[in-house]
């Protein structure tokens, strides 16, 4: 598979791209200015980075394995960081900052080295082989330390949630649980796929279940930030609309045969994001108009 891959991974990757900056844009519209958004912000940086970089050192495959190595490190590198922002995207959600800030130290405590370890070290990824077109990643001698440190961001994490849940109404508990399905998905499909399977019975081509749980994690905490936003049902069903058909036009794009099938396709394509962006637009206008007039 030198520098090829199926193509279910290409259209999955360039799904969650679309899918990423689709959920930042609905919740930016809501809320530009708000701590959880930013957070938000940070968890679809990182987790662009990390499925991106990981499916280029897959798809340069043996053809360069200098370039592979280097953005397989940088899939590495932002695997800390994706952690944090998950951790305190809980914590703000939560409202418990200062309730947990020793903790909060601690995750940046191991964090931030963690990071640099990964990206500037060969601490944690050593190097990689190819064997029968499947990606082998050679660990470094820290591999097992910082799989510990992501433990801690875990449990950490999980332990927060049972905390608060226990703790906040009902009406917020419907917006925690949300959260929950996501990071319990996201949780149990890197435990499986990128640590159990390739650490304990070296299988590394199940790797895209585990990176690619990401849009999990994200399509569910965006959807618990938008589900209790003052700007109504209406329009963030119509934006969920409008991503959805955007989706399934740009997968039709992806699946093009010819040249001419791939102009006309991405042309309706881009007709179809001006068209919705305008809908959604014209909306959210209406309503805040119609909110003045009732005050």
């Amino acid at each position: 598979m030198n520098g090829e891959l199926p193509i279910y991974n290409k259209i999955l990757v360039s799904l969650i791209n679309l899918v990423g900056i689709w959920l930042f844009i609905i919740v930016y519209r809501h809320d530009s200015k708000g701590k959880l958004n930013k957070i938000l912000l940070g968890m679809l940086i990182s987790m662009f980075l990390w499925v991106d970089f990981a499916f280029l050192a897959r798809w340069i495959g043996s053809t360069n394995l200098v370039l592979s190595l280097l953005s397989l490190k940088m899939a590495w590198f932002a695997t800390p960081p994706l952690f944090i922002f998950l951790y305190f995207f809980v914590v703000f959600l939560l409202d418990w900052e200062v309730k947990f800030s020793l903790l909060n130290k601690c995750i940046l405590l191991f964090g931030i080295p963690a990071t640099l370890l990964t990206g500037f070290s060969d601490l944690i990824v050593k190097g990689i082989r190819f064997a029968d077109g499947n990606l082998t990643i050679i660990y470094g001698k820290a591999m097992f330390p910082f799989l510990g440190v992501i433990c801690f961001f875990i449990f950490s994490t999980l332990y927060v949630l049972f905390r608060g849940y226990k703790a906040i109404s009902r009406e917020e508990k419907t917006k925690l649980e949300y959260v929950a399905i996501g990071i319990f998905i996201f949780y149990i499909a890197n435990l499986l796929f990128n640590i159990l399977l390739p650490l304990k019975f070296g299988i590394t081509r199940f790797y895209w279940l585990g990176d690619y749980s990401a849009i999990f994690l994200v399509s569910f905490t965006t959807f618990a930030i938008v589900k209790h936003q003052l700007l109504g049902i209406r329009v963030v069903l119509t934006e969920l609309l409008v991503g959805l058909i955007a989706i399934l036009l740009f997968v039709n794009f992806l699946i093009s045969q010819t040249t001419f099938e791939y102009v006309w396709k991405g042309l309706l394509f881009l007709a179809f994001l001006v068209f919705g962006n305008l809908l959604i637009k014209s909306m959210i206008k209406e309503l805040k108009t119609r909110e003045e007039l009732e005050r």
